[in-house]
């Protein structure tokens, strides 16, 4: 998320909320990045500004997960820098979201259509879900994602 002082009186970062649309893992971990904005790149996010690891883990199945950064002590001194949520994974998390996908395929299979796209004149396939089971093919952590300058 790109973030302009000129929109908020930010310097000292002490929060950072994220919203949680659901999450079916027993725990998930996100790691807080604050980049530059590259200006040779068309604006678009650059280095770190700050180099401290900042990991946080949340059990929430759904809703807002504020991770207190009061302790840091993250001072921004750029006039725009992008805030950046990096979703990271475990290999038995790996393994959970795989088994339920193949669960998911093997209980609806005959709801299934395979089909296939072209790109470039070349065949992909892909797999066409039937919408009325969504929530159940969900597995993994998913965010909420906003364009609102707040």
């Amino acid at each position: 998320m790109l973030i302009s002082k000129k929109d908020t009186a930010l310097d000292y970062v002490e929060q950072v909320r994220v919203r949680v649309f659901l999450n079916t893992l027993s725990e998930f971990k996100i790691r807080v990045r604050f980049l530059e904005v590259d200006s040779l790149n068309d604006n678009q996010p650059g280095e770190d500004i700050i180099f401290k690891t900042i990991i946080a883990s949340s059990s929430i199945r759904k809703g807002w997960l504020d991770i207190d950064l009061s302790d840091h002590n993250i001072i921004i001194n750029q006039d725009k820098f992008y805030l950046m949520l990096e979703w990271l994974y475990e290999e038995s998390d790996r393994i959970f979201m795989t088994k339920s996908y193949g669960d998911y395929l093997k209980k609806y299979a005959d709801g299934i259509k395979s089909d296939t796209i072209e790109e470039n004149g070349t065949k992909i396939p892909y797999v066409d879900l039937p919408t009325n089971n969504f929530k159940q093919y969900l597995t993994g952590t998913f965010f909420y994602i906003t364009g609102s300058k707040q």
